[in-house]
């Protein structure tokens, strides 16, 4: 089965996770301060009334300190809104680079890292020509503990934003578009979507 993930960098590596895990891709000018701002998590940010935690990926997979200095998220950064146990967080990384395909026999093992950090990884995508691309387990990025502390901790503070959240979603849902020019510009809903692939050089022309 082909499958579709959405590249990113964080630190000096290159990531990637499933498509249909991403609830969405934000681009943030500003993270809220947060008396849960431990560890990785470097604040929050209001999303549509939830308010939805911010962890730092690259603090959260050691290649820097959490960075907190909200004048260095630029133009190129995003937050990757992903939902675990029920609770929304944000990833924030250092660009979001393109839609990648791949099969699960493309994937490339990884020896033991001998960290508690193994088993977020679930294989390397390795083509010629490009740099090799980290695919993630979105369920083991954070642990049961980081989850509750970071996740849980929020919403529970915050669960008034949730009930104002609550009243503005039944006014309406808002969704989200895959946008495509066809001499004008058209958009198809992205639930709608099966994949997106590059055009073929031959087709098959069946009798009939």
């Amino acid at each position: 089965l082909r499958k579709q993930c959405i590249s990113f960098e964080v630190g000096p590596s290159r990531c990637a996770l499933g498509i249909d895990v991403i609830q969405e891709i934000s681009k943030i000018e500003k993270v809220q301060d947060s008396a849960l701002a431990v560890h990785s998590c470097i604040g929050t940010i209001d999303l549509r009334g939830n308010i939805v935690p911010v962890i730092d990926f690259a603090a959260l997979l050691g290649y820097r300190s959490p960075d907190r200095n909200l004048k260095t998220i630029g133009e190129d950064r995003r937050v990757i809104v992903m939902k675990l146990d029920q609770e929304l967080f944000g990833l924030l990384v250092d660009l979001v680079d393109s839609i990648v395909p791949y099969f699960n026999e493309d994937l490339i093992g990884f020896p033991a890292l001998g960290n508690q950090k193994q088993k977020m990884f679930v294989g390397c995508i390795s083509r010629e020509g490009t740099q090799d691309i980290l695919l993630l387990n979105h369920s083991e990025i954070l642990s049961a503990s980081e989850v509750i502390e970071i996740t849980h901790g929020h919403s529970k503070i915050y669960r008034a934003s949730d009930v104002r959240s609550a009243e503005v979603g039944k006014k309406g849902e808002r969704k989200t578009y895959i946008t495509f020019k066809l001499g004008n510009l058209f958009a198809v809903e992205i639930s709608e979507v099966r994949e997106v692939i590059e055009c073929p050089t031959e087709l098959l022309y069946p009798p009939g």
